[in-house]
Formats: C-alpha cells, sequence, structure tokens
C-alpha cells in the first residue's frame, strides 16, 4: 500500500510492504501504542492522552527523522502505523514549521454513487493518465479527487514496468467506482 506525504509542493510517496500492514508489523504498532500511552511531547505541548490522530502525527513527524537520516525501513513502518490506525488515509500534508499537530490527513474520498462497470472503467482510464517519458524514466499521473489534483506516480526505470503499473492502478480505481465498501 502507499501513503503519499506532501512535504510543500513535493509528494513523496512511500510504499507499504503487505507483511508491514499485518501480523507482521501490528507487534510493532502495538509496542508505539503503548509507548503513547502515557503520553507524548508533540511540539511544545504535553498530550496527555493522545487520539488516534494525534499519534499518526507523532508518526508522520517521526518518518520525516526517518527519511533525512536515510532509515527507509522505519520510515515504511511508521507509514504502515498510520494507515493501519486510519484506514481510509491517502496522503499526509506534513507541517515542516515544527509544529506536529499541524500536520493533517487527507482521506480516500468515497464515491457517494457507484458507477456500472463499464462506466467506471471509463472513469477510472480518464483519472489515470498514460505513461509518459520524463527524463530517463517513466512515470503517469493519477487524478486524487479528495486532493483535487494530478499526482505523479514514481519514477519507473522502463516503460513496460510503468504501464503494468498503471493498469494495476486503473483496476484498482474501477473498483473503487464501481464496487461499494464491505461492511
Amino acid at each position: 500500500m502507499r501513503l503519499n506525504l506532501l512535504i510543500g509542493d513535493q509528494v513523496q510517496p512511500i510504499e507499504v510492504p503487505a507483511d508491514m500492514l499485518g501480523a507482521g508489523g501490528e507487534e510493532f504498532y502495538a509496542r508505539m501504542d503503548a509507548d503513547m500511552d502515557g503520553g507524548w511531547q508533540m511540539s511544545m505541548h504535553w498530550v496527555e492522552n493522545p487520539g488516534p490522530e494525534d499519534r499518526c502525527r507523532i508518526a508522520a513527524d517521526r518518518i520525516m527523522d526517518a527519511m533525512a537520516s536515510g532509515k527507509e525501513v522505519l520510515a515504511q513502518l511508521m507509514a504502515g502505523y498510520i494507515l493501519s490506525r486510519l484506514p481510509d488515509v491517502i496522503a499526509v500534508r506534513v507541517d515542516t514549521t515544527g509544529e506536529i499537530t499541524l500536520s493533517e490527513f487527507v482521506m480516500q474520498a468515497q464515491p457517494t454513487e457507484f458507477l456500472e462497470a463499464d462506466r467506471a472503467a471509463e472513469a477510472a482510464a480518464e483519472q489515470v493518465a498514460s505513461v509518459y517519458r520524463s527524463g530517463r524514466t517513466w512515470r503517469f499521473a493519477t487524478f486524487e479527487p479528495a486532493l483535487d489534483r494530478w499526482v505523479e506516480s514514481p519514477a519507473f526505470a522502463s516503460e513496460e514496468i510503468a504501464q503494468q503499473v498503471r493498469e494495476s492502478a486503473v483496476r484498482d480505481r474501477q473498483r473503487l467506482l464501481s464496487e461499494p465498501p464491505a461492511d
């Protein structure tokens, strides 16, 4: 799964391996929760009992620290924590002024009306742009309604790989547009 970090005008996607979202990561996430149960210093404020969003803001701040020190696995674990605690989140707009409490979450917009399969396929293809060359790499962009803008994919080494990932993104978007969430 992917969590996008919105840092100023930049989008930094973090791919979280499936095993970090399942039982493999949950033990680590439970330890994080236990650490935060006693309260946490959030910038200049002591928060006695951080709620779910505050805990995810703390994890987002730790992602920034992990990225700054080149600790990719720790960044993935923190992103996995956020995805496990806020399942509809697609992005975190990280505050870069040092005030953790100002970081915001962007939630996935759920369609209010689900489309028939043919129309969902059309809409999905319109919301995931074709693969294009970007310097020596290949990319595509996806329109994110919750952000009200297009978000570029990570760079891919070949057009073939980019096309395969794009096709997967189209299928995922088609499912989102045509199937109500499971209860």
